[in-house]
């Protein structure tokens, strides 16, 4: 059973839904009255999104070891998911006296005391995790999330997501983190710089919609249709790509149905009045 909860745990983040619930079940077969089990179980739940469910797992798999890193953070995922962020600050307090260096812990926390509105705190935490696991790409991500909700820090947010993208320029939690605040501070250029580059590593949906977007606002919309239909090639239900793409068809289609108005309610050109007698005669002459 040792590391099976681990093992679980990878399986849940990487969406490997069908082997998390083969492990899941495999371990509640051979022994229901071990922690990691019900630790399986209740990861695979709660990226089901069966959060209720996934409390019953966390708080049992608790009771059987209440030392057991895994089945604090559980606990902690879930009640934050519930948005018990109390709660969910002492499962994730407790997860990271027993071990300091796990990461998922230092984001629980700030991730609460983030949706708490207690940004202070946050910030506090996002820098200790930066100085206890080092300047990261995933460390400096968690810390630039914090900054960027601050207007006074936001450049200090670009400068830290700029430095991890350096590090791991195919991080795409990193990309759309920093594409978001380019956005969010209307810095178009910038962000389809970033995301031209981006797409030609990671042709995805989300990308290439991120990327019309940004040509949308940048009044480029020919650009912006092209990648929307990219976009929805690779995934004919990304909504938001549809949405947009409909918007930016109506916007050209009404453009031109206004030049061809203004076309055909202009005057008629009298050919004979634009040549008088004398330069016809001239003309002729010549």
């Amino acid at each position: 059973m040792d590391g099976m909860d681990i093992l679980s745990s990878l399986l849940c983040n990487e969406k490997e839904m069908a082997e998390a619930e083969k492990l899941a079940t495999h371990l509640m077969s051979v022994n229901d009255r071990s922690a990691e089990p019900w630790i399986a179980v209740g990861n695979y739940i709660l990226s089901s999104k069966t959060v209720n469910r996934a409390i019953f797992y966390a708080k049992r798999a608790c009771m059987l070891k209440p030392h057991n890193v895994e089945a604090l953070l559980l606990k902690g995922n879930v009640l934050y998911q519930l948005r018990q962020f109390q709660d969910a600050i002492g499962a994730y307090r407790e997860a990271l006296r027993l071990s300091p260096y796990r990461f998922e812990a230092h984001q629980g926390l700030v991730n609460c005391y983030k949706d708490l509105h207690r940004t202070r705190e946050a910030v506090t935490l996002a820098s200790n995790a930066c100085k206890h696991l080092g300047q990261v790409p995933r460390t400096l991500l968690l810390y630039a999330s914090v900054l960027a909700t601050v207007a006074i820090s936001v450049d200090k947010a670009i400068t830290i997501l700029e430095k991890a993208l350096k590090l791991d320029s195919t991080n795409l939690d990193i990309v759309c983190q920093l594409a978001q605040i380019y956005m969010q501070e209307r810095r178009y250029e910038k962000g389809i710089e970033l995301l031209k580059e981006q797409v030609e590593i990671h042709s995805s949906s989300r990308l290439h919609y991120m990327l019309a977007d940004f040509f949308t606002k940048n009044n480029e919309h020919e650009k912006a249709l092209e990648h929307f239909s990219a976009a929805l090639s690779l995934n004919n239900e990304n909504s938001s790509a549809i949405e947009g793409l409909q918007k930016v068809e109506q916007l050209l289609d009404s453009r031109g149905s206004s030049y061809n108005m203004e076309v055909e309610d202009s005057p008629d050109t009298d050919i004979d009045a634009e040549f008088d007698d004398s330069e016809l005669e001239t003309t002729l002459s010549d």
